[in-house]
């Protein structure tokens, strides 16, 4: 192999490990940048002893004003390459959280203490000796670098024993080799050390590093990691926060709301106090509305938000749209008209809350942003083999939207300022919630609209088919839960468990219509004394967030106790998310949340009481 092909050998590895280290984005952190600059002399270091070691293929021809330029730069790059090395240890050696600010500081002064040290070495003299057949440098800036570098590793093996724990971690022993390497090279070598090995090695260390310590990959990964461990953490603490929030605004919600209905149906009741119970009510349903869509934004931004599927009849759900659109009217003169394909099977089986909740945005947005004129709701269908697809259509005469206004309409905390919307009250997380929970159920959304003509959104989604023993319990179970079974429930004993004293007035006022005996207790551990003194009840009420034994806690207490088969329904403000499902798991008989809604609370008196 000639001068010319050990040449290109050597510059083609150059060209290949470079483009291996930096063809990959790396961090802007302190120790990358000192072993960016610790790499670079790396393969200065290479390039100048490639050439050094070609001019001396050339022999008595060799010219020693060049060799000696070459030589200088390249023992030069020895000594820098270890400062660098030194420093690089130095900076790790930091604890993490304090290294940016302190290993900024030492690389900055470190910078100038090489700049000198580089001018000191250039000063000093070297000479090149010819022994043996062999071009030696020698003279007084070797010694020079043969000194720097002991010195350097006199400090590399003291920041050893100060970190001596760092080295558990494997990632680091490249380090470690090499400052050894060192010690065991001046140990054995007659004439110092052999530089040529020395830079071998160094340039071998470099590029493990690479492999080892200085990844940008596995930093990278180690960046995500304390990032996802970071945002793992304010994930669980925004969703404390937000069931503690959700479980202390329902609680007052469900006093203001339960007693207004009662105060409001008082037939001796002024109708000017109707009226002014009827806006409380629905001031308190907004307030509710709110805390119930920043706990399914949050939801959704967790991706914890689940569809839960079950049976329901159609016609149901329908009749609830219908009914609590035109109460959300509120005295507007528009003409609501509603309609439905017949071709819809009276069960469909999917996720009925989420799919009430999608349609019933729709309708409430349309009711907000029209003043005069319509809003037509439609649901129409589309039957498949395995599934029906619903397609809901919702008209509207209303404000209607700019084109250049579309792309925000789905942005969560935003509103769009047009002309005569700026007093209509709303957070903006509607439609950004009802575009998520379509696209959960596999579904789309479509919107056309004409500014200050109205608009129409349509949404369409899969539902499947209920089998026919499935439609046979649900009826089965719609003829118990009748009105025809309400004389069983009178004189049944109700034991209603809440540490809220607020909480059992409501539960009371609520239950008192049925003629049921009522025992109200504050506490968990009240309740497991009297199941234990054998009181017989036929339904317990029970809350969940309740101090020293909560509600959960009471329920698996209870399930020790022999002979225990009382039904417990869980009743809790602590509505976040899917609460009904994580409840019915612990083995709970069923859930009810708090405002309490009257017809859910009807349901499930007759189903556990009417037997």
């Amino acid at each position: 192999m000639d001068t010319s092909q050990i040449f290109l050998f050597i510059v083609c590895i150059i060209i290949l490990i470079l483009v291996s280290l930096f063809i990959k984005n790396r961090l802007n952190k302190v120790e990358n940048v000192a072993y960016v600059c610790l790499l670079v002399f790396a393969i200065i270091s290479l390039v100048l002893q490639t050439t050094s070691f070609m001019l001396m293929l050339e022999g008595e021809n060799l010219q020693l004003s060049i060799f000696k330029t070459i030589s200088k730069l390249l023992f030069g790059c020895y000594s820098a390459w270890m400062f660098l090395f030194t420093i690089y240890y130095l900076i790790v050696s930091i604890k993490e959280e304090e290294r940016e600010k302190y290993g900024t500081i030492v690389l900055k002064y470190s910078f100038i203490l090489l700049i000198v040290l580089i001018l000191l070495y250039f000063i000093l003299p070297i000479q090149i000796l010819y022994k043996d057949g062999m071009f030696i440098p020698v003279g007084a800036s070797i010694v020079f670098v043969y000194i720097s570098i002991v010195i350097y590793a006199i400090i590399s093996i003291s920041l050893i024993f100060i970190n001596k724990n760092k080295f558990k971690d494997k990632k680091y022993w490249p380090l470690l080799f090499m400052i050894i390497f060192f010690i065991i090279t001046i140990i054995i070598d007659n004439n110092y050390f052999d530089m040529i090995v020395v830079n071998q090695s160094a340039i071998l260390l470099t590029f493990v590093m690479f492999f080892t310590i200085d990844n940008p990959d596995k930093k990278t990964i180690e960046n995500l990691n304390i990032a996802k461990t970071a945002a793992d953490k304010a994930n669980s603490a925004k969703s404390d926060f937000l069931s503690n929030m959700s479980h202390e605004i329902r609680t007052p919600l469900n006093a203001i709301v339960t007693f207004s209905n009662i105060m409001k149906d008082m037939k001796d009741m002024p109708v000017e106090a109707k009226e002014d119970l009827e806006n409380i009510i629905i001031s308190s349903n907004a307030l509710l509305e709110i805390v119930n869509g920043v706990l399914d934004i949050s939801k959704i931004e967790a991706n914890k938000l689940e569809i839960v599927e079950g049976a329901y009849k159609f016609e149901d759900l329908y009749n609830q749209l219908v009914t609590l659109s035109k109460a959300r009217l509120n005295g507007k003169n528009l003409l609501f008209t509603s309609s439905f394909n017949e071709q819809i099977p009276e069960y469909l089986y999917g996720d009925i809350t989420r799919v009430k909740q999608v349609i019933l945005n729709l309708l409430t947005n349309a009711i907000k942003y029209t003043h005069n004129g319509y809003i037509d709701f439609n649901i129409d269908c589309f039957i498949k083999k395995d599934s029906i697809r619903l397609i809901v259509v919702v008209e509207d005469s209303g404000i209607g939207i700019k084109t250049e206004n579309y792309d925000k309409l789905f942005n969560k905390f935003e509103r769009i300022e047009e002309d005569g919307n700026n007093q209509i009250e709303g957070t903006g997380l509607g439609l950004a919630i009802t575009k998520n929970l379509v696209e959960l159920m596999g579904g789309r959304i479509v919107v056309r609209s004409v500014y200050g003509k109205g608009s129409t959104f349509t949404v369409a989604f899969e539902q499947k088919y209920v089998d026919k023993d499935m439609i046979e319990k649900l009826k089965s179970d719609s003829e118990n839960n009748s009105e025809g079974n309400v004389e069983n429930i009178k004189g049944k004993n109700v034991l209603i468990v809440d540490d809220n004293k607020m909480n059992l007035k409501v539960a009371e006022k609520l239950l008192n219509p049925y003629g049921l005996n009522l025992t109200l207790i504050t506490s968990g551990e009240e309740c497991l004394e009297r199941i234990k003194n054998k009181e017989m009840y036929d339904l317990i009420l029970m809350d969940d967030m309740m101090p020293k034994l909560s509600g959960s806690e009471t329920l698996d207490n209870l399930k020790q106790i022999s002979g225990f088969n009382i039904p417990v329904v869980m009743l809790t403000a602590n509505a976040i998310g899917s609460m009904k499902e994580i409840y019915l798991n612990k083995g709970f008989s069923d859930y009810l949340s708090k405002p309490i809604d009257r017809n859910e609370l009807d349901k499930v008196i007759k189903k556990y009481l009417s037997k």
